[in-house]
């Protein structure tokens, strides 16, 4: 009897057990249901490609939606060198890799909506930003910034101090190129490390640039061919004599905003992060509205752990935060503000800048008639003017330094003489090697807007009709911002963003809608009324100028009022 209790308990265990026949044959069954949804994408997978062989990711949105599967986030959480995001089928989660191979999803997640708090919002007026940055258009953190993409209308160049020269460099010398880390950091927060050797990568354009090689004079349409003939080499090591516009490469990266209870910054009481708004508990502030939470970067460099930090959206999809049609590795930023005429736009140094010109003029001038055109050219939005502010205030910029004013009463960009080791205090990273005019020189007036009919001046980009500004949709090219239709006044705007728009230098770097609310003491007041544009920085007698300075502006054509331009390379 023994034996067969034996017996019985052993056939019991092979057919029920973990490792039994009806375990094996549950698993089995598994498999198969995982592997008939893989195959089902596989084949939508096959038919989403054009005549020409090139892979549509709208139509595999569109055909996959047919089957019944989630592609919420099939465009915008995708891993490194995949041709889509996340795909839920049946319960089973995958995406499309570079290989066109249907694998299981592992990559990043969006931010959990946070909890309601019981406690009210914490003072906004005291932050420090922290930047990580991140490889290609994915989402791993990485120690160094992506390379510039260039095209063929820029030339690297880096500044030979000792004779106070730009000289070309190869795209591969990265020892003198470009370097976004801080000499010593240790320094580069004090007045004394405001010339530390952190620099950021630049470009001059083809548009008047000349240089000089070994006694030999290259002109503009020779480098042109150098550049088409992919012969940059030829170049490498000629004196700059005659300047081009110039770009600075603002590198793809994630951040993360930390709020302190005093000017010194030792008690925190908030973040700003992947998560929204949230207090020490990670909850969000009772009165403050539900957050729009964003992608979640995480990682480790060296011993350093990084957690809730936010892809910046000027680098990503989200049109609504300002992002671009594709997820890009950077963006090249005006280094002065826009100079030349209304049909030919530079961005050139010690030159007066272009002003007195309506929002919806010089919107169109910057995407269409920028001399030296790349890829893509435009206005800049609130977005990219927020990317490059907050570089700028993170170690790898200007480390919480505020950026000097340019003061020129004529609006000379870089303040007449930027090579001057003093208006060098003027750029975002204290020496040559940054943005420059960002505070003070003209107000900027940026693609930003709110919808509410009131103003024509932006009938290029913000009206349907021409007329009013009534277009309710963000696009690439400008961002709408939500207002109060019953009582479109600045504060109740402001309220309507806070916790909803982030990245762009607005709410996450002020404590209100008006007055000196903003940090470095600078000036805010939100877009509202008869006022529904943004501009940027403040102009060279405002006492309230500032990286971070946002004022209502009414589109027209004002003596004060320039712009800057953004270039997207493919």
């Amino acid at each position: 009897m023994i034996v067969l209790l034996i017996l019985a308990a052993i056939s019991i265990s092979m057919v029920t057990g973990n490792n039994g026949i009806i375990g094996r044959a549950g698993e089995a069954k598994e498999r198969a249901k995982k592997e008939d949804a893989r195959e089902q994408i596989e084949t939508e997978v096959l038919e989403s490609f054009d005549k020409f062989g090139d892979f549509s990711l709208s139509k595999l949105k569109s055909k996959l939606t047919k089957i019944n599967a989630d592609v919420t986030s099939i465009e915008d959480i995708m891993q490194e060198d995949a041709l889509s995001g996340k795909i839920i089928l049946s319960g089973y989660v995958f995406y499309v890799d570079k290989n066109e191979r249907v694998l299981d999803y592992n990559g990043p997640e969006k931010s959990p909506t946070p909890e309601q708090s019981t406690k009210t919002a914490f003072s906004r007026a005291n932050g420090r930003i922290d930047i990580v940055f991140l490889n290609g258009t994915g989402y791993n953190i990485t120690e160094t910034p992506n390379k510039p993409a260039l095209d063929n209308t820029m030339v690297p160049v880096y500044y030979d101090e000792t004779n106070s020269v730009w000289k070309v460099c190869s795209d591969t010398d990265t020892t003198n190129w470009y370097k976004y880390e801080a000499e010593d950091v240790s320094k580069a927060g004090t007045e004394a490390g405001d010339t530390h050797k952190n620099r950021w990568a630049n470009v001059m354009l083809t548009d008047l640039i000349q240089v000089e090689k070994d006694g030999t004079t290259y002109n503009t349409e020779t480098i042109k061919t150098k550049l088409a003939d992919n012969k940059l080499s030829d170049l490498v090591g000629a004196t700059v004599t005659t300047e081009g516009s110039m770009l600075v490469w603002i590198p793809r990266y994630a951040y993360k905003v930390t709020y302190y209870s005093e000017a010194s910054k030792t008690t925190i009481v908030g973040y700003s992060d992947s998560r929204g708004f949230v207090d020490t508990d990670g909850k969000t502030p009772s009165d403050m509205q539900t957050p729009t939470t964003s992608i979640n970067v995480k990682g480790t460099i060296g011993t350093t752990a990084y957690e809730y930090y936010r892809p910046h959206p000027a680098f990503e999809t989200d049109l609504n935060q300002g992002g671009w049609s594709k997820k890009i590795t950077g963006i090249w930023v005006g280094k002065f503000e826009t100079t030349g005429t209304i049909s030919e736009v530079t961005t050139l140094s010690n030159t007066v800048a272009l002003k007195d010109k309506t929002i919806g003029d010089l919107w169109n001038s910057l995407k269409n008639n920028f001399k030296a055109k790349t890829t893509e050219s435009h206005m800049m939005k609130n977005s990219e003017w927020g990317a490059c502010s907050y570089l700028a205030e993170s170690k790898f910029g200007r480390n919480e330094v505020a950026i000097t004013k340019n003061v020129n009463t004529s609006f000379y960009t870089g303040d007449g003489d930027y090579k001057d080791s003093e208006k060098q205090k003027q750029s975002t990273t204290g020496n040559i090697y940054g943005v420059y005019d960002t505070v003070g020189g003209t107000y900027e007036y940026v693609a930003s807007y709110i919808p509410n009919e009131k103003i024509a001046k932006g009938n290029q980009f913000a009206s349907t009709n021409g007329t009013k500004n009534n277009k309710t949709e963000s696009t690439q090219y400008s961002t709408v911002y939500q207002y109060n239709s019953t009582s479109d006044l600045a504060t109740n705007n402001y309220n309507l963003t806070l916790n909803k728009v982030f990245g762009d230098g607005i709410c996450e770097t002020s404590s209100a809608s008006f007055l000196t609310s903003s940090w470095h003491s600078a000036s805010s007041r939100f877009a509202h009324s008869s006022a529904p544009f943004f501009a940027r920085g403040g102009y060279y007698n405002d006492s309230g100028a500032g990286s971070f300075r946002f004022y209502d502006g009414g589109g027209s054509a004002v003596s004060a009022d320039g712009s800057r331009v953004v270039c997207i390379v493919k």
